[in-house]
């Protein structure tokens, strides 16, 4: 339940030190608010003001078809606005450092059972095999029928292992907008972009253009834009990969901001060291050890007579992120200095970008990828680099418990609940003056980001427990419910931070922040069927408030839970089991200014505790005698990278 105290809508004070949050843009799968150039205008009206700083926490690409305007746009803010606009990297980011690799080179097939889960054929103990399982013999979803055909394999790769099975559609369906004009550039799209034009320009990135022409032909549609959109869009996402980081800290006042792309949340991720990274180490495929002089105790990475394969080696990698490490000092709860071990965290992927980016001391002067063969780079004795940074952007497999990670380790509210509460990573952020943690990955099907706080359990000051306030900015499954007649940025809810409030607030004409337009959309349920609230029905309006830090809203640790429970000074309560084949109709009454109902399909009760609907177990948490507490939210993530987080 989302327990309030003292909430109450409060006026914004424009004069202090402001972070505004924005993540998951995913190239604007629904609303286009956050992919218009129009919008980062206003934006830079509010950085004007030498108070105001924003970050965007990451997953930049994939979803919808406004990745190249949007992600020239934050690249843009970020060179005008140096020192305020802020950097965070996602695993839909990450992971285009794969894109050029598979898509040019003949990859060996790997021992199904030495990949992660999620890729393998089995996603959990005792289940079937995956349909999805990109290495069967299977010629629908096996990459070894296509791997002659560069494309047709990028897209399977892209579908089955990277969540974006629209990554190239995507691009080209921007780049062939008519008329599309971009940063003041038009695109040339006769001839119309292709895939292949998409894939050269997804990996002109960060591959130099001597190795980049050596495996992807020119076509007449990137001749034609070399010196246009394509030159811009190099510039700004390269220096979205080389200032971007997995982790950060800001100071607004005396509060302390922890931001990453998965909300840091877990023990073992600030156990991390340089000298951690430096002790992971494999065969490559030279089948010669890597020699690293500084690793004097190896991480335990299985030795085999044989090369280990591309897939494998990044299973390898992944499988040490899912195991908790203990702290040098014993678990000691206090680091001397967190921005030190930030940086520490950050170093392996610092590293990477070094080794294939020219160094810079400016930002505003040019980023170019090294004129290295990318290909013999990943292939040879010192990409262990590229391996963990991709291998952190997975998730935990087979009967792991938990994966620790700056980009994907997840403790906060998603569509259909929230995990259990870690009192003792609470007590660590507090015993370190983390005031706040941001995050993005975990989509909770609203558009409007969700503040709550939890507490530790350590007694403090007068004996009370103290407690963080967590601030989930993930509403990329909300904002495909705005209605396309919503275009402004002052419509769109974002999360705000200062010294002593947080709240949700747009941004106006002026570059001001204000909450009178802000739109609080969401999804409903209608017979089972996926629809959008209209205009009038706003079921997340009372989520845009302003709170006191010390005031902010409570979230008691339940286990499981519907979003839909994220209502104001409602109980809770419970439904009876009933008898086995009994229909029991549902239906929620949200209020406000207007008060409406939304019926939802009859639940069947199949057994004592269990509901059923539409043929499918429906996921609910048992309450006390066997009783079923309110419904969860029937609509998934779309969006979602792994079976587990977007």
């Amino acid at each position: 339940m989302y327990i309030l105290k003292n909430s109450m809508s409060q006026p914004i004070d424009t004069n202090v030190k402001t972070l505004l949050a924005i993540s998951d843009i995913e190239g604007c799968k629904g609303s286009k608010i956050l992919c218009s150039g129009k919008n980062y205008v206003k934006m830079k009206e509010y950085l004007s003001d030498e108070n105001n700083n924003i970050v965007f926490l990451g997953d930049y690409f994939d979803q919808g078809s406004g990745m190249i305007e949007s992600i020239i746009n934050i690249g843009d803010l970020k060179e005008s606005y140096q020192e305020r606009v802020h950097i965070i990297l996602g695993n839909r980011d990450i992971n285009k450092f794969r894109l050029f690799y598979e898509a040019v080179t003949d990859l060996a097939k790997p021992d199904k059972k030495k990949i992660w889960s999620d890729w393998g054929n089995e996603i959990a103990k005792n289940n079937k095999s995956n349909p999805n399982y990109i290495f069967d013999n299977d010629s629908n979803t096996n990459i070894w029928e296509e791997e002659k055909d560069m494309i047709k394999k990028t897209k399977l790769l892209n579908k089955k292992t990277y969540g974006a099975a629209a990554l190239l559609q995507n691009i080209t369906t921007e780049l062939n907008t008519k008329d599309k004009i971009i940063n003041g550039i038009k695109i040339i799209n006769e001839p119309p972009a292709t895939d292949m034009d998409a894939l050269y320009i997804l990996c002109s990135m960060y591959v130099h253009e001597k190795t980049l022409n050596k495996y992807i032909t020119k076509t007449d549609f990137i001749q034609n834009n070399n010196d246009g959109i394509i030159k811009i869009f190099q510039k700004y996402s390269r220096i979205i990969f080389y200032y971007g980081r997995l982790i950060s800290m800001i100071n607004i006042g005396e509060r302390n901001v922890l931001m990453s792309h998965g909300g840091s949340y877990n023990r073992s991720i600030f156990n991390i060291d340089e000298q951690f990274y430096k002790n992971i180490t494999f065969i490559n495929n030279s089948n010669q050890k890597v020699e690293n002089n500084n690793a004097s105790e190896p991480v335990d990475i299985k030795k085999t007579d044989e090369p280990i394969k591309y897939f494998e080696k990044m299973e390898e990698v992944r499988k040490i992120f899912g195991k908790s490490i203990s702290d040098a000092n014993n678990n000691n709860n206090k680091v001397e200095d967190m921005q030190i071990k930030l940086n520490e965290i950050n170093s392996i992927y610092i590293d990477f970008i070094d080794k294939i980016f020219d160094e810079n001391t400016l930002i505003t002067n040019t980023i170019t990828p090294k004129s290295i063969d990318f290909v013999e780079f990943i292939n040879g004795p010192n990409s262990i680099s590229y391996f963990i940074i991709n291998a952190m952007g997975l998730n935990k497999g087979g009967n792991e418990k938990e994966f620790f990670s700056p980009i994907a380790s997840c403790g906060t509210i998603n569509c259909g609940g929230l995990e259990k509460n870690k009192p003792d990573l609470i007590d660590f952020f507090i015993d370190n003056k983390i005031h706040y943690v941001l995050n993005g990955h975990v989509p909770h099907c609203t558009n409007v980001p969700i503040i709550y706080n939890r507490k530790g359990e350590k007694p403090r000051d007068e004996n009370k427990v103290g407690f963080v306030v967590f601030v989930s900015c993930d509403t990329s499954n909300g904002r495909d419910g705005i209605p396309d007649e919503y275009e402004e940025l002052d419509q769109l809810p974002l999360a705000y931070i200062q010294e002593k409030k947080v709240g949700i607030a747009s941004i106006n004409e002026n570059g001001n922040l204000n909450s009178t337009n802000t739109k609080g959309f969401g999804y409903k349920l209608d017979d089972g069927k996926t629809e959008y609230f209209t205009d009038i029905e706003e079921p997340y309006k009372e989520l845009i408030q302003t709170w006191d830090y010390e005031n902010t809203p409570t979230l008691q640790d339940r286990g499981k839970f519907s979003i839909l429970e994220f209502k104001y000074g409602e109980n809770d309560y419970t439904l009876e089991p009933g008898v086995k084949g009994e229909k029991i109709p549902y239906k929620e009454t949200f209020k406000g200014e207007t008060e409406f109902t939304i019926n939802y399909p009859k639940l069947v009760v199949t057994q004592k505790g269990t509901i059923q609907t539409a043929g499918k177990k429906s996921r609910r948490r048992k309450g006390k005698s066997g009783k079923v507490t309110k419904r969860r939210h029937k609509k998934r993530c779309k969006n979602m990278h792994c079976n587990r987080c977007g």
